[in-house]
């Protein structure tokens, strides 16, 4: 920074800034995510299947 306060042009002059982007972006995420109500759960096929047996 220079004598007036101002950072040279930098957008992000420093990690904290980046830090709290990428902590938001991320709940962003999230929080769409929830709103959206995500996927049905998956559940196990119950069917039978055949298997053939190893013949030796």
């Amino acid at each position: 920074m220079d004598e007036n306060g101002r950072n040279g042009g930098r957008i992000l002059p420093n990690v904290t800034n980046r830090k709290l982007i990428w902590f938001g972006s991320i709940l962003l995420v999230l929080f769409l995510a929830w709103i959206d109500g995500g996927e049905e759960a998956l559940h196990p096929i119950s069917q039978e299947i055949a298997v053939p047996e190893n013949a030796e």
